[in-house]
């Protein structure tokens, strides 16, 4: 006897039939009815798209039958037939339906309906995986981060995670969660200093310690001794923002790499990029189309031609690479595809409006490269023109998906970066020491993997890939 995931029992079905094994499995009831003498339960473990019909006759289970609704769990032993009229197809024959966790009131069951909207679904986030456009978006993430493991493997990279409680706040400016145990006291009791502000030498670590940014600054270090490292850290953005594409924890996806160019950084960010969704686009065909039928009927959620960024990216051609002072004039010669904004001037950012400009004219996705260092981040590999070896992946529909440079390795370059930055080194020499003991050319990057999942499934808000997700003005869970 044999027992079986949902997934497992369908992928091994034909076997099954002609050995007529006994096998026992399980899930949550998705649908239940009666015909004649006949019943028929569809039920999902959540391990595949598809479903296990199981058909019985109601007579050999009179005591249980009539309790099960919809959203009881079941675990189920029988063996697998081959459907009576439908060649090819096969359902399951129950010798033994035993219920592990029955509804105690169905009429509070607030999945119970077969079509609910997923605003209403966004505030059952314990729940609404037992639908099909949730679970779909769990399985491809699931698929995300596997193929990225695998990717990183092939490539010789070690997976380490560093801390996520630090005392650098890396570059600041996203803001930052501070972790404290003062609070448990009264306002009145917190210990303070004579100008009036917190003694953090009184709190859990001796000092004030934040929740992380980014892993960057101590994967590098790692990389100075281990060479090719990747993290997949959760990161922690303080940001006072509700928009579709801002929560306030994410998986974040970085790199370090040594002994490697500014092109070999380029060539695996491409190369990643590929390789994952070209896993995610064969093995999830069947949560794909669970997703372009929600687009058809609800653009609202889900971008209706989102499966055209697998063409996009998937074709065989090398990926447009332009400079950032070249891509200004490209956007000042088509200003008029901005319509009521602005073309930038050499030195600041690029909007959206900018950013969608370029990858429609390229037709794909757009390394945008040599950022002026001015509005760059002190750590990026500094060039005598005055802009720094970097890149902004830009992707077809998202914008900006990775974030990379090399990074400087000349101490004293970076201390005056700093400075000008109005970075205080002090806090920061296991970082800056390494330009100091052996360092070697390296380079990086980070990657959202949320809004990487955006990006490969369609879906418009961020909060619908995520399974708990947390952001300005809401953590409930």
């Amino acid at each position: 006897m044999s027992k079986l995931t949902n997934c497992q029992l369908i992928a091994r079905a034909q076997q099954l039939i002609k050995s007529e094994t006994v096998i026992i499995t399980h899930g949550w009831i998705k649908s239940i009815r009666s015909q004649s003498t006949m019943f028929f339960i569809t039920i999902s473990d959540g391990s595949d798209a598809r479903a296990v019909q199981i058909v019985g006759d109601s007579s050999e289970f009179p005591a249980i039958i009539d309790e099960l609704t919809t959203g009881t769990a079941i675990e189920v032993t029988g063996i697998i037939t081959a459907h009576p009229t439908q060649s090819g197809s096969w359902e399951l024959k129950p010798q033994i339906i035993k219920s592990h966790g029955s509804i105690t009131d169905v009429s509070t069951y607030p999945i119970a309906k077969s079509k609910l909207g997923i605003d209403f679904l966004r505030g059952l986030p314990h729940l609404r995986s037992r639908t099909n456009f949730f679970s779909a978006v769990n399985r491809i993430r699931h698929r995300m981060m596997k193929a990225t493991h695998d990717f990183y493997d092939e490539e010789g990279f070690i997976h380490l995670d560093p801390n996520i409680l630090t005392v650098n706040e890396c570059e600041g400016g996203a803001g930052v969660f501070t972790v404290t145990e003062l609070l448990d006291e009264k306002v009145s009791d917190i210990p303070s200093t004579p100008d009036g502000m917190i003694d953090w030498s009184k709190d859990h670590f001796k000092r004030r310690v934040f929740l992380t940014v980014s892993s960057q600054l101590h994967l590098e270090g790692l990389a100075m001794s281990m060479g090719r490292v990747y993290t997949t850290n959760k990161s922690f953005r303080a940001e006072h923002s509700l928009t579709s594409k801002h929560v306030s924890e994410f998986s974040h996806l970085e790199i370090e790499q040594c002994f490697t160019s500014f092109e070999d950084l380029m060539n695996i960010a491409e190369k990643y990029v590929r390789y994952v969704m070209t896993q995610v686009y064969t093995l999830c065909a069947e949560d794909l189309g669970q997703l372009i039928q929600v687009g058809k009927f609800n653009s609202d959620f889900v971008d209706q031609q989102f499966m055209q960024r697998y063409v996009e990216v998937l074709k065989p051609e090398p990926w447009t690479r332009i400079k950032y002072v070249d891509a200004i004039e490209l956007i000042k010669s088509n200003k008029e595809k901005l319509g009521e904004e602005v073309a930038p001037e050499y030195g600041q950012d690029m909007s959206s409006a900018c950013e969608k400009l370029l990858t429609d004219h390229f037709g794909g996705p757009v390394f945008l490269t040599h950022w002026p260092q001015s509005i760059k981040s002190f750590y990026m590999a500094q060039l005598d023109d005055g802009t720094c070896e970097s890149f902004d992946l830009l992707l077809p529909g998202v914008g900006e998906l990775i974030g990379a440079s090399q990074r400087e390795t000349d101490y004293s370059k970076l201390l005056e970066k700093m400075s000008s930055k109005g970075i205080n080194p002090k806090g920061l020499e296991f970082y800056t020491d390494l330009r100091k003991f052996g360092t070697a050319p390296h380079g990086g990057f980070g990657l959202g993997l949320d809004r990487f999942l955006m990006y490969m499934t369609g879906i418009k808000n961020i909060k619908d890939v995520i399974p708990y997700p947390v952001y300005y003005t809401s953590c409930n869970f």
